[in-house]
């Protein structure tokens, strides 16, 4: 499915939306907006961290379908294994930052996704 550029606008606005209003919300909580932002950056990392890995193992099977599916077509298997590997490098890298960005501002509470 290709997505058409207003539909991905429409998608863009609304999670911006979200994340304004809880950025709002956290703020208006804690009083002061560094906590607050503490906390939605804990919060958005943590729903990172929880969806990461079902994107990623939908995709490992995905290429792995790929794969046993391709034959003898040697374009399609180097396809399948580039999604494999760019999967596993788009996990690393996502919880890499996460726990960066936990260990530059130890205010950001990762502890809470466990």
């Amino acid at each position: 499915m290709k997505w058409k550029s207003s539909e991905f606008r429409i998608i863009l606005g609304i999670i911006l939306l979200i994340l304004s209003s809880a950025c709002i919300e956290f703020t208006a909580e804690s009083g002061d907006s560094l906590n607050g932002l503490y906390a939605l950056t804990s919060n958005l990392l943590c729903l990172l961290l929880i969806i990461t890995p079902a994107i990623v193992a939908f995709l490992i099977l995905y290429a792995g379908f790929q794969y046993l599916a391709s034959a003898d077509d040697s374009a399609k298997r180097s396809e399948a294994k580039n999604m494999i590997f760019n999967a596993i490098l788009g996990l690393i890298i996502i919880v890499g930052i996460a726990y960066t960005a936990a260990w530059i501002a130890p205010k950001i509470n990762l502890g809470i996704c466990l």
